[in-house]
């Protein structure tokens, strides 16, 4: 079970990228099963590999990006999600601006929202959410400065 051992302590961050991307607990574990299945599918190259956290983040993200696109299955989250948050005259703590900015994250495009979640949330560095997402680190820049650009002017 070697391939287990490699994988298992890399599970909570898959999970936790798969329910940035989605927005729910149930679709975010039905994507990490989908990636699951795909690595063991693809366990002699998987047990090639030196640094598996990209490369499971990044078949991850390849399984929701395939899923959305052909069934549209993972809505995004609205702005009417805001709705439910409470104002700040109600709790002026740290709870309310995350989950704020947690709400707002889920109104970014996709691409914005991999971006910022998986840096500003997750502490990836620039050069791997670019291997990840398979584009050039200065798209993943732009995605980032644009993504905090919207979120701060819906603060």
């Amino acid at each position: 079970m070697a391939i287990e051992k490699r994988i298992k302590p890399h599970l909570g961050s898959l999970l936790r990228f798969a329910r940035h991307l989605t927005g729910e607990k149930s679709a975010a574990e039905d994507l990490v099963q989908d990636t699951l299945v795909y690595i063991l599918e693809n366990r002699q190259k998987f047990m090639k590999l030196d640094p598996v956290r990209p490369w499971a983040m990044r078949c991850l993200y390849h399984r929701f990006v395939d899923n959305y696109r052909r069934f549209n299955r993972y809505e995004l989250v609205s702005l009417e999600c805001l709705d439910v948050l409470e104002s700040p005259g109600q709790r002026l703590d740290d709870t309310y601006f995350g989950e704020q900015v947690l709400a707002l994250i889920g109104t970014l495009s996709a691409a914005q929202r991999t971006a910022v979640s998986l840096f500003d949330i997750d502490g990836y560095s620039l050069n791997e959410i670019a291997i990840i997402m398979e584009i050039p680190q200065s798209t993943v820049k732009s995605h980032i400065y644009r993504g905090r650009k919207a979120i701060k002017m819906k603060l």
